[in-house]
């Protein structure tokens, strides 16, 4: 009888370890399953992040161009009325003359 008890509290205390070892063995595949789908999540949201990147700079040079393609069109602008004007007072320095 009391051998009984003892082999059957070995067999318990076994039983408790192949349990809690089949329980880390789970815990570790969950944990290596968890850390793929972070691992994988944060690949994702850094090529997400290269390619946002590139737009912004796509758009920012685009715009760069744009303001100076407008300003050379303004330099153009003001050098034109510049030389109408310069024009205009000649040919009024030249009426004064003829007065």
């Amino acid at each position: 009888s009391e051998r009984e008890r003892e082999r059957t509290r070995v067999q318990l205390s076994r039983l408790k370890e192949q349990m809690m070892a089949e329980q880390d063995e789970e815990e570790a595949k969950i944990g290596s399953v968890l850390d793929a789908e972070l691992s994988s999540a944060r690949e994702a949201h850094e090529a997400q992040l290269r390619q946002l990147q590139h737009a912004l700079s796509m758009q920012a040079d685009a715009a760069a161009q744009r303001h100076a393609q407008e300003l050379s069109a303004a330099r153009t602008e003001a050098a034109e009325a510049l030389a109408a004007l310069h024009k205009a007072q000649q040919l009024a320095a030249g009426l004064e003359e003829d007065l």
